[in-house]
């Protein structure tokens, strides 16, 4: 509708483009195929329908595409094996981020999967995120953000509470909770 708003390679023969609207066109020229990745497909986006795609950046070492939005929003698929007869399968998303504003520039980080996404009012840091878990007799504690915990009884308690860090891993022992980042580590 608008032309072509941005491109990037994705992945070995994979050109990705977007154009105003909602979804993300592939030209695979290695096997001489083209796919989409639909808006509509992505958790989370359910009510946002009329959100157009405007921005990419692609990440080869973690193969992770993200996608800007013009509500502010930003989707990251990560790529996955599939068949081959279907390439649009390996691609997962994740649900998406949204912003206080529409991305003008993003970037990945060339040493860990942190996309930055510079705003017109604002710069964001989005890491990656793999939430975490543990158990101990019949406690379980469960990461539900990078600094938000629920901390669960199987008998229907629930004891919800946050850290004043970004934690990468948690620990139960003998009634006590460790969670750490990669420089501190908290005791509760």
């Amino acid at each position: 509708k608008e032309g072509l708003l941005d491109a990037c390679w994705a992945g070995p023969g994979q050109l990705a483009l977007v154009s105003g609207d909602s979804v993300v066109r592939f030209s695979d020229l290695a096997d001489d195929d083209n796919f989409i990745l639909a808006l509509a497909d992505v958790p989370g986006m359910e009510d946002h329908s009329s959100d157009k795609l405007a921005g990419l950046a692609y990440h080869k070492e973690k193969g992770l595409l993200a996608a800007s939005s013009r509500e502010g929003r930003v989707v990251v698929w990560q790529k996955r094996s599939a068949p081959a007869d279907s390439p649009e399968k390996a691609w997962e998303a994740i649900p998406p981020v949204k912003l206080d504003s529409a991305a003008q520039h993003m970037a990945w980080s060339s040493r860990d999967a942190i996309l930055s996404v510079c705003t017109g009012t604002s710069l964001a840091l989005l890491p990656q995120t793999v939430l975490k878990r543990c158990m101990d007799g019949s406690w379980g504690l469960l990461q539900a953000e990078p600094s938000r915990f629920h901390l669960e009884h199987e008998g229907g308690s629930v004891l919800q509470f946050t850290v004043p860090i970004r934690a990468v891993g948690c620990a139960m022992h003998q009634g006590r909770i460790a969670v750490w980042s990669g420089c501190e580590v908290l005791v509760f």
